[in-house]
């Protein structure tokens, strides 16, 4: 029983060469699609963000983005805020997702409420720029709650 199986296996292949060919057209126009798209990341990475080629390689392998709309706002905000690009690419290198946060519901409330309890420019850039995961921590669940609990400390003024 198993020698015939076998055979039988071994006599009929199991893709018809047209099969295959549908595969690897389908296949080769999916990843024409995805490079086009990397490609545009790639060079709006290098271009307007200031990462080297390997930077902006690992970058845009893990983001993609279409147009350059949402990036423009991130990098437009930090420059506002007073990062200089190589602080806004060092950023962009540590945490990828973060070009494409949106800038008026993610970055910008966080960033006056960083101002308002007591971070100067240059120690929020300074600590945005060392750990950019601080951004993607809630304002409401994690961050007012934590300084609120540093106000009680009687060292912490």
């Amino acid at each position: 029983m198993f020698s015939l199986l076998s055979k039988t296996l071994l006599r009929r292949p199991l893709f018809l060469p047209t099969t295959l060919k549908l595969f690897s057209t389908a296949a080769a126009t999916a990843a024409a699609a995805a490079s086009n798209r990397t490609s545009f990341a790639f060079s709006y990475l290098v271009n307007s963000c200031g990462l080297s080629p390997e930077s902006a390689l690992f970058v845009s392998n893990r983001v993609t983005f279409e147009t350059s709309a949402r990036p423009d706002a991130v990098v437009n905000v930090f420059k506002s805020h007073g990062f200089s690009q190589s602080q806004i690419a060092g950023i962009i290198r540590k945490w990828p997702p973060m070009i494409l946060a949106n800038p008026e519901r993610t970055l910008l409330p966080k960033l006056k409420y960083l101002r308002s309890v007591g971070f100067s420019g240059s120690d929020l850039v300074q600590m945005i720029t060392f750990s950019p995961y601080f951004l993607t921590r809630s304002l409401e669940k994690h961050l007012i709650p934590n300084f609120s609990r540093l106000r009680d400390f009687p060292w912490v003024r």
